[in-house]
């Protein structure tokens, strides 16, 4: 593959020079695009550029993704403004008593929603936020809590949508005579990153594991009712919901025992339909059917307010859909340089069995978090970081562990991913906020499992 060296990584210095000194997520990620496809065509630049931003458009994938994250804003919308949410607080309290079990319960259903990491991270965050608001807990914690399990989850076991993606890539190889899926089950015991970032989410919740940083300061903060602006925002958003329940034909008490199901029976649609029908987006199209219906039936709202519901809800979308469009159109400009193959070419050299899963490991997740891409890059990798392993006599399934615990790092601290933009907008915060806080946890985990690919790589 054609590769333009050291010019390669300018884009993605200048997205993250930018995203640091402005605090600003989508622009950052617009401007390094560009001045990739300046480096690209030169003069060019402009034709080629929008030829390269309306294939991002018009990719069938991505578009799943943008009609994902508008009908998850219908979905919110409704939910919050029909009450719905208030009558699934009066059921998951009985479990939910205090923070501690708060902040479990999420970490629980976290791993029982597993299987596709977008449908985790609209689903928790859909159901607990207010539970969470309830014991004060901030939404950066909770943006955490959720981060931590949706794509570590769904790489531990293997029949959900990572897994099958990446079993897939390993069986292209050539170098697993067994099978996609047996090859796969081999290397979940190498997933080190997975599983530390499942494991460690308790050990902060019960502080086994002291919360420090950013995070710390935002729930200090919110305990003191010293509120930052952000949580600020979302905390007077959910009282004008209340007052919006006050509104209807019943009192808040009645509705909290009449309405819980609206909130669960659509939910549980969602789930269900997803793993039926292998899309999020038909799992929400009849979520948000089942959902109109159960409404009007209870007459909760009024037609003409639920369409005015549903809209606005699109609109609050729409900041990350913009989010997630300028980081595809990065991606284009990133794969046409040839970021991947030039760094993993680059250092080839100084591999050695020993130090071969550690050094994947740090290379492909510095890639992943420079670059925003997980599927794609684990696609580029594979063919380069297998036959790498296969001569220097490494084990296979810890090398293939090193590189998918590598994109799944990738994709809970890169602030402008597309996963990362989805546990956003579940839990109502701005990515930049998510950089910020949420990060320092996530190097914790990044940190313990280098030390597990070093060990295992001394040991196999």
């Amino acid at each position: 593959m054609e590769t333009y060296g050291f010019l390669s990584i300018i884009p993605v210095l200048v997205v993250l020079v930018l995203a640091i000194t402005t605090r600003r997520t989508w622009e950052p990620l617009l401007i390094g695009a560009i001045v990739g496809y300046i480096i690209l065509y030169k003069a060019q630049f402009f034709n080629e550029g929008v030829a390269g931003f309306f294939s991002v458009v018009g990719n069938e994938g991505n578009q799943d993704l943008f009609m994902m994250l508008l009908l998850f804003g219908a979905i919110s919308a409704l939910f919050e403004r029909s009450g719905s949410t208030l009558g699934f607080e009066k059921v998951a309290t009985r479990l939910a008593t205090n923070r501690k079990r708060s902040l479990m319960t999420t970490w629980v259903l976290g791993i029982l929603v597993f299987a596709d990491d977008y449908l985790n991270a609209l689903a928790v965050g859909i159901a607990m936020r207010r539970i969470n608001d309830k014991y004060k807990v901030s939404r950066q914690f909770l943006a955490f809590i959720i981060a931590s399990t949706g794509a570590s989850v769904c790489t531990l076991l293997p029949f959900a949508s990572w897994a099958a993606y990446m079993a897939g890539l390993m069986d292209a190889s050539g170098l697993f005579p067994e099978g996609a899926y047996s090859a796969y089950v081999h290397t979940i015991p190498f997933l080190a990153y997975s599983w530390i970032a499942l494991l460690i989410a308790p050990l902060f919740i019960f502080k086994i594991l002291p919360l420090f940083g950013p995070v710390k300061l935002a729930e200090a903060a919110l305990n003191e009712n010293r509120l930052p602006d952000q949580t600020a925002d979302i905390l007077g958003k959910d009282s004008a919901i209340e007052e919006l329940a006050l509104n209807t034909e019943k009192t808040i008490d009645e509705i909290k025992t009449s309405i819980s199901l609206t909130f669960i029976i659509p939910l549980v649609t969602l789930a269900v339909f997803a793993m039926i029908s292998g899309s999020v987006v038909k799992a929400e199209l009849v979520c948000l059917l089942v959902l109109i219906v159960m409404i009007v039936a209870q007459r909760l709202m009024k037609p003409l307010d639920i369409c005015e519901s549903f809209m606005d809800g699109l609109k609050d979308m729409m900041p990350g859909v913009v989010l997630v469009t300028c980081a595809f159109f990065l991606q284009t400009a990133l794969e046409r340089l040839g970021l991947t193959p030039w760094v993993i070419e680059s250092t080839k050299d100084f591999l050695s069995p020993t130090l071969f899963p550690l050094i994947v490991f740090i290379i492909i997740s510095a890639l992943a978090f420079g670059t925003g891409s997980f599927w794609g890059l684990a696609a580029i990798a594979f063919p380069i970081v297998l036959p790498l392993a296969s001569v220097l006599g490494v084990n296979l399934y810890l090398a293939s562990g090193a590189l998918i615990s590598a994109t799944i790092f990738g994709s809970q601290i890169c602030f402008f991913s597309d996963c990362a933009t989805v546990v956003c907008m579940a839990t109502q915060i701005k990515n930049s906020e998510y950089a910020r806080t949420c990060s320092p946890l996530f190097m914790v985990n990044f940190g313990l499992s280098c030390v597990i690919f070093l060990v295992l790589g001394i040991a196999l």
